[in-house]
């Protein structure tokens, strides 16, 4: 079975393609604002250079948050046209779940870091032991003095730290972190869980997967009220 995986939670974006559990092409780029507009044609580009296409496809994986309004939008929009129009199996998987499932095999707590904007970061907790991979905290806006303020075990730090890497590092030797071509986050890790989570009959609804936003998106204020007799 070939499975396809789609991030465009942030300005990096990713797509990959992978068989059961072995990687088959990879891309990961810097798309900005423009994953509406650069998912579609990468996608067709990455089946061009494995030598397949969309009809080989036997499910789809999708980051489903949290991330940017518009570039979660695009990528479940995507995965959902893909899994109802060739009637494939659709999984989803959190995007700090995604950051912290490449570093699974530390055996260590792993906290994947996001900016989450006014100053704050999104964060969650996992780890794994052997095959058992657990999230231990649920995904939820903080700061970053008052994550350095819970953190008590050695840690695994991923995620932006080219942002907030310097911040954390005041943790000393509780801090652990990836050197830097291990930062992005790769759509191939998205890939690999997805397959285990086909594997596990764990498919989501395509009619029912929102997106994961830990802000509800701004809503814009009508520059004049209605007012009743208004015309």
């Amino acid at each position: 079975m070939i499975i396809l995986a789609i991030d465009s939670s942030t300005d990096l974006a990713g797509i990959a393609l992978a068989e059961e559990d072995r990687i088959i092409a990879e891309l990961t780029w810097p798309c900005g604002q423009n994953q509406t507009a650069e998912l579609a044609p990468n996608i067709l580009f990455l089946l061009k250079q494995a030598k397949t296409t969309v009809d080989s496809l036997g499910a789809v994986a999708v980051a489903r948050g949290p991330g940017s309004f518009n570039g979660l939008r695009a990528g479940i929009s995507l995965a959902k046209g893909l899994a109802y129009g060739r009637q494939i199996p659709m999984v989803a998987a959190g995007t700090l779940e995604i950051e912290a499932y490449q570093h699974s095999l530390t055996g260590m707590a792993i906290c994947p870091v996001l900016d989450a904007g006014r100053g704050e970061i999104a964060t969650a907790l996992f780890s794994s032991e052997g095959d058992d991979w657990k999230q231990l905290a649920d995904e939820h806006i903080t700061t970053v003095d008052d994550l350095v303020r819970s953190v008590r075990s050695r840690t695994v730090f991923c995620g932006q730290l080219s942002k907030y890497g310097a911040a954390l590092r005041v943790l000393g030797e509780l801090a652990v972190f990836p050197p830097p071509p291990a930062w992005p986050r790769r759509a191939g890790y998205l890939a690999h869980l997805g397959w285990r989570k086909v594997q596990q009959g764990l498919a989501d609804n395509p009619a029912t997967l929102q997106p994961l936003y830990l802000r509800q998106p701004p809503i814009t204020q009508p520059k004049t009220a209605f007012r009743a007799g208004s015309p």
